[in-house]
């Protein structure tokens, strides 16, 4: 087991980049973007510079309150301002589906866990295309999109359990420690 103290622990080591599923999407009237593909959310997140672009192009007429709670995968807590409906083309087929809107969010949108189920979303990432279940000869190509950091472990933080803490500061070198 490894423990990561620090972040300059790695600060030489090579970052490997990868491809993130990114498509692009048609939002309500002639408004577009690329999307996040993200199987491991459990909501569909806009940020709110691109809410404020669907209100202007007058593509989202009503925000609502929201009582959701977004933690990030780094275990970050994402400001959240309401919801909305949005309706969404990608290729001929839309939808409309419901969006909690995100403070600071590096994205303009993220299709997540609901909207892959309800459109019935099949993600290809060998041939870098998605299609739906329902057409599946209709393929969509994913963008490429290189990220070179997803997730990153703040200075402060230990990986692993309290109870093992202990076992896992004394596995660590001296020099991060």
């Amino acid at each position: 087991m490894k423990a990561i103290k620090a972040k300059n622990m790695y600060k030489n080591s090579p970052v490997t980049p990868v491809s993130v599923p990114v498509i692009a999407i048609e939002c309500g009237n002639n408004v577009s973007c690329e999307a996040l593909v993200d199987t491991g959310s459990s909501v569909n997140i806009l940020s709110k510079d691109f809410l404020n672009k669907l209100i202007h192009s007058k593509n989202v007429k009503k925000v609502t309150s929201t009582t959701v709670q977004c933690v990030s995968a780094s275990n970050n807590n994402l400001k959240l301002l309401g919801q909305c409906r949005v309706k969404i083309k990608i290729g001929h087929f839309s939808w409309k589906a419901n969006f909690v809107i995100a403070k600071d969010f590096s994205w303009n949108m993220l299709l997540g866990v609901p909207f892959i189920k309800h459109s019935l979303m099949q993600i290809n990432l060998h041939e870098n295309n998605v299609y739906f279940k329902f057409q599946p000869h209709f393929k969509f190509s994913l963008l490429k999109r290189v990220k070179k950091e997803v997730n990153c472990v703040e200075q402060s933080e230990v990986i692993g359990t309290p109870e093992i803490k202990k076992c896992i500061v004394g596995l660590m070198p001296k020099c991060v420690r």
